[in-house]
């Protein structure tokens, strides 16, 4: 809750991922929403609004679990470097990444992760960029999820995390969302929305929004660039899932 409103995140239509051990997603409310999808609201950490918060255990997580695996001892901007050589849509490789169940919007603890499509044309790159493109396959996924469930209008989505850290990974965001994906000014946003919350207590500001324009800068925006090379992985990655899933059933 901190930190989206460290990255500006305070007013309904705006959503604020960040791309940690897990994939959360922030997005205000005005009013509570009960609905049968099933996506956890909670009081907000602003008086009187509220917010959904869908969560994805295998976020960040997964590509943790790939560099300790494949890259053993070397760095995520290495990752970064060997990703950036393959093609958007890493040659076909797909991964879905429910290395630890899938959360949002199934909610399915019983799901594994699968990396498909395997040829031997494939190489450590192709594995590194697929992990990158399944996490915002993911997001899109779910953000679609709330569009077209909760007819939730998404306007602008910002980044933050240490996945935000990451410019390939932005830009990959970009690319599958088809929207722009912005990276604010503060290196530690969560932070930041705690001192923002204390100093309008305080009264040394009038509100959130007064405070937010004063200090929020945006230092970084990705635009859609690769968008119709990611449809084909994105429409096999839903159909993968949604095929194996009799698998993951008790």
């Amino acid at each position: 809750m901190a930190g989206m409103i460290g990255v500006g995140n305070i007013s309904p239509g705006t959503v604020s991922e960040t791309t940690g051990t897990v994939l959360a997603i922030c997005t205000l409310l005005q009013q509570p929403l009960f609905s049968p999808a099933r996506i956890p609201c909670h009081y907000s950490a602003i008086k009187d609004k509220y917010m959904l918060l869908p969560i994805c255990e295998s976020g960040g997580i997964s590509l943790e679990w790939f560099k300790q695996n494949f890259y053993p001892g070397r760095s995520y901007s290495l990752v970064d470097q060997q990703a950036a050589k393959v093609p958007p849509g890493s040659g076909g490789l797909i991964f879905l990444p429910y290395i630890t169940g899938v959360n949002s919007p199934e909610y399915n603890a019983r799901a594994q992760g699968v990396f498909y499509g395997i040829t031997i044309k494939h190489g450590k790159p192709h594995f590194a960029r697929a992990v990158l493109e399944s996490i915002a396959f993911m997001l899109k996924k779910n953000l679609d999820y709330l569009e077209s469930k909760l007819s939730l209008d998404i306007k602008q989505v910002i980044s933050l995390g240490g996945g935000a850290h990451s410019p390939l990974w932005n830009q990959i965001k970009a690319d599958v969302l088809g929207r722009e994906i912005k990276i604010t000014s503060s290196s530690q946003p969560t932070a930041l929305g705690a001192a923002m919350l204390s100093a309008v207590e305080m009264g040394w500001f009038a509100n959130l929004n007064s405070l937010a324009n004063s200090i929020i800068g945006v230092k970084e925006t990705y635009k859609p660039q690769n968008q119709g090379q990611y449809s084909k992985s994105y429409q096999m990655f839903l159909k993968l899932y949604q095929n194996l899933e009799p698998l993951f059933r008790p």
